[in-house]
């Protein structure tokens, strides 16, 4: 039986625009439709492999909550397709309910004998055929939740609820700003000491590439909703608003027309850095900078100059400048002003547009640059 199973799976993929070598590695459960399974496994890797990935074998309605894991087996799956030496291996099917099933695959090295990555997704027979989703879906149902207005929250344990409300009231501020609430379901993993523990709330179970990372969150946007995974170092750290900030600022402004360095600025005001507020980021500024009339602000300003104590929590006058700068604007124009200047681009391969922008918001320009900065800073540095 496993023979002409492993031979469907050959003819399926020698037929799809994006062969993967895909093998049969277990036995299929008698109480499971191998011939409908397996020709649903393989169109539905066939089409992760495709760049034009269209999720015609997605559960439709867990499909919003599958895409996260589906990124990254898509990005694993296309890595197969160049490479003839990466096998795809389904090495376990296991009978959830008359209909459903949980399927793991393995991406290994076939040369070396190396494990790449082991997912696990749950297939489940609609119609005749099998469709395919996340585990994560099942997993959110277990977890306890808060949100509001579209802004979720997931975790295991009672003693995080008063931190998930925090985080809903400040994504749902950093919204408010932007004028548009966008959707999105953050997870609070008490025991995700690593991504790649944290990893396995989405059904996968070891990728090679995060083996090591010491992230403390991974995020994932998309059109309609966004997720945001975050290890247990926030039960030490509490979750950055900072961070938060530029993940609010991505959503809400077009990601050809957004200033990084401005949008780090507004998470200077708005969230701080490193576990400083901003007026700590101040304080630091003005204990370590020193400057006088002649300080060529444009010169710093470009190169990124770093008044912080240290490399890696660093503390960069680009950053300080523009959130200076954006703390004026809002007191005097509102947020709608300060849009404009998180949305002008590039300033370093659009540096005309950037200073096009910025003077018509705040009446700064190239020429006039050191002059304005410092006003700004002298006035601040009155508190």
């Amino acid at each position: 039986m496993n023979r002409l199973l492993a031979l469907i799976l050959i003819m399926f993929s020698a037929n799809s625009s994006k062969a993967v070598n895909l093998v049969l590695d277990v036995d299929v459960p008698q109480s499971v439709d191998s011939s409908a399974l397996l020709a649903g496994i393989n169109g539905f890797c066939s089409d992760l492999a495709d760049e034009n990935f269209d999720g015609v074998w997605c559960l439709p309605a867990d499909k919003a909550c599958s895409m996260p894991q589906f990124e990254i087996l898509c990005d694993e799956l296309q890595k197969a397709v160049e490479d003839t030496n990466v096998r795809v291996s389904i090495v376990d099917i296991a009978p959830l309910t008359a209909d459903t099933c949980l399927v793991q695959l393995s991406i290994v090295n076939a040369v070396s004998a190396q494990l790449l990555s082991l997912y696990e997704i749950v297939a489940t027979k609609l119609e005749g055929r099998y469709l395919f989703s996340s585990v994560l879906s099942r997993n959110m149902k277990a977890m306890q939740t808060v949100g509001c207005e579209g802004i979720n929250v997931y975790f295991n344990n009672d003693a995080d609820r008063l931190l998930a409300e925090r985080y809903v009231e400040t994504a749902l501020s950093f919204d408010r700003k932007f004028g548009a609430i966008h959707p999105a379901n953050a997870f609070l993993c008490e025991n995700g000491t690593s991504l790649m523990q944290m990893f396995r709330l989405l059904g996968i179970n070891y990728l090679r590439d995060a083996v090591g990372s010491s992230w403390p969150m991974v995020d994932f946007e998309y059109p309609d909703v966004a997720f945001y995974f975050y290890t247990n170092r926030y039960k030490d750290e509490g979750i950055d608003s900072h961070d938060l900030f530029h993940s609010r600022a991505s959503l809400a402004i077009e990601s050809d027309a957004v200033n990084s360095y401005m949008v780090c600025g507004g998470g200077y005001v708005y969230g701080g850095s490193w576990g400083m507020s901003w007026n700590e980021i101040k304080s630091k500024f003005k204990a370590n900078m020193k400057y006088d009339a002649e300080t060529d602000w444009l010169k710093l300003y470009f190169e990124r100059f770093n008044f912080g104590d240290s490399k890696e929590k660093h503390l960069l006058i680009t950053q300080f400048v523009n959130a200076l700068i954006i703390e004026q604007v809002e007191a005097e124009q509102g947020f709608d002003a300060v849009v404009k200047l998180l949305s002008s681009g590039n300033m370093n391969k659009e540096r005309q547009r950037f200073f096009n922008i910025l003077e018509s918001v705040t009446g700064i320009n190239e020429h006039n640059f050191n002059a304005k900065v410092c006003e700004l800073i002298e006035k601040t540095m009155k508190f």
